[in-house]
């Protein structure tokens, strides 16, 4: 990833969680909005930012309606690269719900941001979390996505170290670091 495009916010952020996707049921947006529902009782001056366009949107924004959460989430809509990275640097939290991923590429842009992440645990969203940036947990669970939601906005001492530790994380994936390891190959290869 280019981690000049997501460079880091500094400690004074707004009380918001941010997630950025397609809006898609692979995404367990239902989830992470009931996963709200339970976090926005104990921090009703939160609010969440949803950035994407999808099929899921009718659905989500009813789900919204019926959880009683229509002040605190906003659908923002396509957001271009410059403004999905402004929003990283003033969240607070970023949240990725899916119930099926590989390696996506936004839980990097937000460490760049230095924008701690929770997550579920599909694909490689675990090891990433475990590099220190955030917390993973089980998914289709938006009772542990709350749980993780409340130790990330509770313990400054975990959102500090995961803010600190985010863009370290992210300049190993850099184009530069991961083009490194490629070319480290083929000349190891090429030398047998």
């Amino acid at each position: 990833m280019d981690t000049a495009a997501f460079p880091p916010g500094n400690e004074e952020r707004q009380p918001k969680i941010l997630m950025v996707g397609s809006l898609r049921w692979q995404k367990g947006y239902l989830d992470a909005l009931e996963a709200f529902a339970k976090f926005h009782e104990n921090r009703p001056d939160w609010r969440l930012d949803i950035a994407g366009v999808g099929p899921l949107k009718e659905e989500m924004e009813a789900k919204t309606r019926e959880l009683g959460l229509k002040d605190s989430v906003r659908f923002l809509g396509m957001r271009s690269r410059e403004q999905v990275a402004a929003l990283m640097r003033e969240s607070r939290l970023f949240l990725l719900s899916s119930v099926s991923e590989g390696f996506p590429k936004v839980l990097l842009e937000a460490s760049a941001s230095g924008l701690p992440i929770v997550t579920t645990d599909v694909g490689s969203c675990r090891d990433l979390a475990e590099e220190g940036v955030g917390l993973a947990v089980e998914a289709s669970n938006p009772d542990a996505i709350a749980t993780a939601l409340e130790s990330m906005a509770a313990d400054e001492d975990l959102w500090r170290s995961s803010s600190k530790r985010g863009p370290e994380v992210a300049k190993e994936h850099s184009w530069e670091a991961t083009a490194d390891v490629v070319r480290d190959a083929y000349s190891k290869a090429l030398s047998r």
